[in-house]
């Protein structure tokens, strides 16, 4: 889009045969906004890496919460924007976002990020850091929750004897449902995003004294075939 880029990570084989074209090292001075963009344990210490630029948002998933410890905790003004990308087309979903989604931790750190990203043409949502924190894992669970489900209709088929996609096929005609996750039958879901994000809501239920048992229900019957979350 025309800006100047650094990236860093700490692992020195993850830029090698990258097509982008980005600089490469940790720069903090003359920068105007910084992305954390790590495993949610890293990052604590990746925004102190970076708390002396002006604009720092955080990327990553976290629990809601993090992001206003973060500021609390070191005086900072850091936003939550998270990723909507697909493992296996997360250059197509970040260059053709189906939505913006800005936690931001004030109007004129929002109006700079929506700016930033308005040449991408996304419907651009603004709230507050907790509050994209939580669209991120609920988008994740509701997408776990579609699979779980037709993975239980074809638990059921199978008794039967019957084809779970014509069933499927005919179910989805009905424009108010979602298409999504109706074709994995028997397949657990699994990747770096869907188990880990479920697991993270649950936990968010639990450690508020709330129980979350249709999220559980969603992880036992992907356990059930195989695949996560643990927790």
């Amino acid at each position: 889009l025309g800006h100047e880029v650094w990236a860093y990570d700490v692992r020195r084989e993850a830029f090698e045969n990258d097509p982008v074209g980005v600089n490469i090292g940790l720069r903090t001075d003359d920068v105007d906004a910084a992305f954390v963009c790590v495993p949610e344990w890293a990052v604590w210490e990746a925004v102190a890496l970076v708390a002396n630029v002006p604009r720092i948002a955080v990327r990553s998933t976290t629990p809601p919460g993090t992001v206003d410890a973060l500021n609390a905790k070191f005086g900072l003004r850091v936003s939550h924007i998270p990723e909507f990308l697909r493992e296996r087309s997360w250059r197509e979903d970040a260059l053709r976002p189906h939505k913006i989604v800005i936690g931001e931790c004030c109007r004129e750190h929002g109006d700079f990020y929506e700016e930033l990203f308005k040449p991408l043409g996304a419907p651009v949502v603004r709230v507050r850091p907790i509050e994209s924190e939580l669209i991120k894992l609920v988008n994740n669970a509701y997408l776990a929750t579609q699979i779980s489900f037709w993975n239980e209709v074809h638990k059921l088929c199978q008794h039967l004897g019957v084809d779970t996609h014509r069933i499927a096929e005919a179910v989805k005609l009905d424009p108010r449902v979602s298409k999504y996750g109706a074709d994995f039958f028997g397949v657990p879901f699994g990747g770096k995003c869907l188990p880990k994000d479920l697991a993270t809501l649950i936990r968010t239920y639990r450690e508020r004294g709330l129980s979350p048992r249709l999220l559980e229900a969603v992880a036992e019957v992907n356990r059930e075939l195989g695949g996560g979350p643990w927790y």
